[in-house]
């Protein structure tokens, strides 16, 4: 499944503003990945929607492999300078937050939920 397509159904929910989806490895899982989306809501969707709104929605429209496991919600994401979104910066940085983890660190700069049953 190619991330765009996530993408294509992430920007379906009405409550989106911006979302990209991308996948990091699943550390539970060596040589896997798994998929985490970034979102921005639109001013009047702060605090009403949820990541399990987001699931859902894409449990409709999705198999389930490419169901986000991890989402993200930001105020903003970054951009290259064609101002697309940049998918590698955000790449970069989970893999940088998942190095600082194995060797003790925590990042609690920014929230996400892990969506992925135990």
């Amino acid at each position: 499944m190619y991330s765009t397509r996530v993408d294509e159904v992430l920007f379906e929910h009405p409550a989106i503003s911006q979302a990209v989806s991308i996948g990091i490895p699943d550390i539970d899982r060596p040589g896997s990945e798994r998929v985490k989306a970034f979102i921005m809501l639109k001013e009047g969707a702060k605090g009403t929607i949820h990541s399990e709104k987001i699931v859902a929605h894409c449990n409709k429209k999705l198999p389930p492999y490419a169901v986000p496991k991890l989402i993200e919600f930001r105020d903003s994401l970054p951009l290259t300078v064609t101002q697309k979104l940049f998918k590698k910066a955000l790449r970069d940085e989970e893999l940088k937050k998942m190095n600082r983890s194995t060797i003790g660190q925590k990042d609690d700069s920014k929230q996400a939920i892990d969506l992925k049953k135990k």
